[in-house]
């Protein structure tokens, strides 16, 4: 049997960051209990002072990243006694710590779905977990397990602008620790021409294909053509019996800039609206139709 001796870092070493791994052999004594010190001064536990048991590995946060002397203490006990080990080391000159690396921090998410990379630098990480919450520390949009892994992709995030807080937990020597980062959530990009065509092309009867071809329009005119010999405000009349495609009109002055309420119902407000937005007399319905199916505005 050999005494107690620290094994990781070695004697004079510079630690790894404000976390770090500390390691050390028992020796084969049959050790009833034993407790790390880490402090400023000799035998110091200003750092750290943590009951380890009988385990041989254990881990520390908030170590100075000043370039200081930290001094290292392992208080074992046997037979009732205890009995210390001392080991001094270099303070890192920086955190050290795991970093998420892409998107880069502060970005605005490129959409619902994401890959998250990060890099645990000088860590030796056991495990980890990616959290993605609407406030610091939160989960509410995402707790995932990632392991040993540096990348994970999480689909169904919001489109709203919001802010998105990550939380990177990683377990060094049996604690877990964490690093955060802050996103903007991505904005709803909202529907493409293509599905606005299908959508409206379901709702009058005609075959969904997104071209607007002579059976599209013909519908469209053979049902809701303005007149042509003066300007007509009730002209949306002309579809108010379907309250779907009326529906369907509100929501589209709505993404355009409307304060309406979507009710499927033609009355003053979504005939202002429709005036005010579209300012075209005497148009066919299918040119006014048109307009709305821009996705840009």
């Amino acid at each position: 049997m050999a005494d107690p001796t620290f094994t990781f870092p070695d004697e004079g070493a510079t630690l790894d960051g404000s976390v770090q791994l500390f390691r050390w052999d028992l020796g084969g004594i049959p050790i009833e209990s034993a407790w790390l010190y880490a402090g400023s001064t000799e035998g110091g536990s200003q750092h750290l002072a943590r009951f380890v048991g009988t385990a041989t590995a254990t881990s520390g946060g908030a170590l100075p990243t000043d370039g200081s002397a930290v001094f290292g203490r392992l208080w074992y006990r046997t037979d009732g006694v205890w009995t210390f080990v001392d080991r001094r080391w270099v303070a890192a000159s920086e955190p050290g710590l795991p970093e998420l690396l892409d998107p880069a921090p502060g970005a605005t998410l490129a959409g619902d779905t994401t890959t998250f990379r990060w890099s645990f630098g000088p860590q030796e990480v056991q495990a980890s977990w990616l959290y993605l919450g609407s406030e610091a520390g939160g989960s509410d949009l995402a707790a995932v397990p990632t392991g040993t892994s540096t990348e994970t992709t999480i689909a169904g995030l919001p489109l709203d602008q919001r802010e998105v807080n990550a939380r990177l937990y990683f377990l060094v020597g049996g604690h877990w620790y964490f690093v955060d980062e802050r996103y903007r959530a991505a904005s709803d990009p909202g529907p493409t021409r293509d599905e606005l065509i299908r959508e409206l092309q379901s709702l009058i009867g005609v075959t969904a294909d997104g071209i607007i071809g002579p059976i599209t329009r013909g519908v469209l005119n053979q049902n809701w053509v303005a007149r042509t010999d003066s300007f007509d405000p009730s002209f949306a009349a002309r579809f108010a019996n379907d309250t779907d495609v009326v529906s369907w009109v509100q929501r589209r002055l709505v993404a355009r800039g409307a304060n309406l309420a979507i009710d499927g119902a033609v009355g003053p407000a979504t005939e202002a609206a429709l005036l005010a937005d579209l300012d075209r007399g005497g148009v066919v319905a299918t040119q006014s139709f048109e307009e709305l199916l821009d996705p840009s505005v």
